[in-house]
């Protein structure tokens, strides 16, 4: 119809002119909105990937530290109960070397103790002149001591054998 824009009424080239800026306008805003749409859907594709390869990683390493942590658990309760049944097996070889450690302690302060206390009294009496009131008197308290000790044995076994005989009735 019209061949040329100055054949056409002013208005009327203006709302062609118009008309087509908006159709381009809207194609390309259609276009861009198609391309980014893709880049878009890529990139959060892209960045769910990640994510859920990082929670796999994450989970992955959350059931490596738990079956190390199982693994250590095991080994210490295992080392606890190797430990105990050790202790058992020394203290069954321990507790008699000290029960014969606290015997032989035992018996060598009761010679050393007595032997101490008689040799000393022994000098003591032959270091005095045989007339001396002190000798005569430390030699009457040791018969005395030895006859005493001797009643007090007898009346201990008098007494033991009257229980059992009363016991027995």
């Amino acid at each position: 119809m019209f061949e040329k824009s100055s054949d056409m009424p002013l208005g009327a080239a203006s709302e062609t002119a118009s008309t087509a800026a908006s159709s381009a306008a809207s194609e390309s805003s259609s276009a861009n909105a198609s391309a980014s749409a893709p880049e878009h859907s890529a990139e959060a594709d892209a960045k769910a990937s990640a994510s859920a390869t990082e929670e796999s990683s994450q989970e992955a390493s959350t059931n490596a530290a738990d079956s190390l942590l199982s693994e250590i658990a095991g080994m210490a309760s295992e080392g606890a109960r190797q430990g105990r049944k050790d202790a058992e097996e020394m203290a069954e070889k321990a507790i008699p070397a000290i029960k014969l450690g606290l015997e032989k302690a035992s018996y060598s302060t009761g010679y050393y103790l007595t032997f101490g206390l008689v040799f000393t009294g022994k000098l003591l009496v032959d270091a005095l002149p045989s007339t001396s009131a002190l000798r005569q008197g430390m030699s009457d308290g040791s018969a005395a001591a030895h006859e005493a000790f001797a009643l007090r044995k007898e009346k201990e076994e008098m007494a033991r054998a009257f229980a059992e005989g009363s016991a027995a009735s």
